[in-house]
């Protein structure tokens, strides 16, 4: 980050880069009646989904805020701003699927399709979508 003072006193307008990364899981239990499957009885079942991913973007951010320093050291600011993505996201992603009987895997595959897709497209939404920012700063100079 870095921060210029152009208008003297307190008021700066500020700009940094650096990586922003967001963790996310998913999960989600479906079941089944009975059915026939490609010829085949399938017997009914459930399945337990789970999903995890991280997505991880290169972002500028722009800044414009306030910072006054005391006669004694102590010191206060205020900034807000706006995180951009400037780069594309690097998107990691895994998934499982869990059926009870083991059979009925068939019966899932679909549904663990579409969540998967689900969450790779938040993901990549994640990582295209400017992020608001705001910051607190209280201390102590010496």
């Amino acid at each position: 980050y870095g921060r210029l003072y152009p208008f003297g006193g307190g008021f700066f307008l500020g700009a940094g880069a650096g990586y922003a990364t967001v963790d996310g899981t998913l999960a989600a239990s479906y079941s089944s009646a009975a059915t026939v499957y490609n010829g085949v009885s399938i017997p009914g079942g459930s399945a337990t989904y789970s999903g995890t991913g991280t997505v991880r973007t290169l972002m500028l951010t722009a800044l414009i805020g306030y910072f006054y320093t005391t006669s004694i050291g102590f010191s206060i600011g205020v900034d807000a701003g706006a995180q951009i993505p400037i780069a594309p996201s690097e998107v990691s992603f895994s998934s499982g699927l869990k059926t009870n009987p083991e059979q009925a895997a068939a019966l899932f595959t679909d549904k663990k399709k579409e969540a998967d897709d689900s969450v790779r497209s938040t993901l990549e939404k994640i990582g295209r979508t400017p992020l608001p920012t705001l910051n607190l700063r209280i201390g102590w100079i010496l």
